[in-house]
């Protein structure tokens, strides 16, 4: 992991306004994203009534990406394209030359719920700015499948005791406001992890317990499903690095709840696609979701 140094340089060596800084950095890896982009980033320049920056570090595109970038330019606070190691690294350097007091990731595939969205998840964070303590805040973020919304997160309530490091994550990630002081404090990702490297970096973090994660009722974002992190392969991957992240700071999975997850869930969509194709897994994972009362899903990826 690399320590954090603050700059404020463009890539090519040009120094950055220095007037006001921005309440939030709104930080997006990319790769390969041409698909997705130009719709993510509608989204992020569609806010309304909020003062943000926004940072991309592309991993050395070769589809349209870069052109699309290119057509946001003056739009972007930074923007950069070289081979990396991975979304961690990219987030990394993205995050050592953020001026935002919060910072927010955002996937290349994601787009904000709403034109208000961040205007009304800062107007939650002025209630717990004056908390040096609350570390990070959580809203909702909508799992959706084309435009069929399947799985809400952030909804549930998450203990403020040593309890919370036991449980799953209510929240994702993608909802989830940083103070960017978490970084100076306890560093960066680790970039070795692939997938579980924010989970790496949060779990790090509470460890040792002064840290307070506050919950609002704002809806943050839409994920798409079949991303790096909720495809059926991507899903067995991630399971195996939160697993070695929770053994790494000595601590037990959770239990029923994750194991289900990973034994039965996870790994059995990862098999059952293999074996006999996606549309049979899509039609196991539609009848287990109407036994359950869930919303079915359009595709399995």
């Amino acid at each position: 992991m690399d320590s954090l140094e603050i700059v404020v340089m463009r890539s090519d060596g040009t120094r950055r306004d220095e007037g006001a800084f921005p309440r939030l950095s709104v930080l997006i890896a990319t790769y390969n994203a041409a698909v997705t982009l130009d719709r993510c980033l509608q989204s992020v320049f569609g806010q309304r009534d909020v003062q943000i920056e926004v940072l991309i570090a592309d991993g050395g595109s070769s589809d349209d990406t870069l052109d699309i970038l290119k057509k946001y330019e003056s739009k972007l606070a930074f923007f950069t394209s070289e081979a990396d190691r991975g979304v961690y690294d990219a987030w990394n350097k993205l995050v050592s030359i953020a001026r935002g007091s919060w910072v927010i990731f955002l996937g290349a595939d994601d787009i904000f719920s709403n034109d208000f969205s961040l205007r009304d998840a800062l107007n939650e964070i002025e209630c717990f700015e004056d908390d040096v303590d609350i570390g990070y805040v959580y809203g909702q973020v909508e799992l959706v499948d084309g435009e069929q919304v399947i799985e809400t997160f952030g909804v549930q309530n998450w203990p403020s005791d040593s309890s919370r490091l036991k449980l799953a994550w209510p929240f994702s990630h993608t909802g989830l406001f940083h103070r960017r002081e978490l970084f100076i404090r306890y560093g960066l990702f680790d970039f070795s992890y692939k997938i579980a490297g924010d989970f790496e970096f949060v779990t790090r973090s509470l460890l040792d317990g002064s840290v307070k994660i506050a919950k609002m009722e704002v809806a943050v974002a839409k994920m798409a499903a079949g991303g790096m992190s909720t495809s059926a392969r991507s899903r067995v991957k991630g399971y195996g690095e939160v697993l070695r992240a929770r053994r790494q700071f000595g601590l037990r999975p959770p239990v029923p709840g994750w194991l289900f997850a990973l034994l039965f869930k996870s790994y059995a969509a990862y098999y059952l696609q293999r074996i006999a194709g996606r549309r049979t897994l899509l039609l196991v994972s539609n009848a287990y979701r109407m036994v359950r009362n869930r919303k079915r899903r359009m595709s399995y990826n």
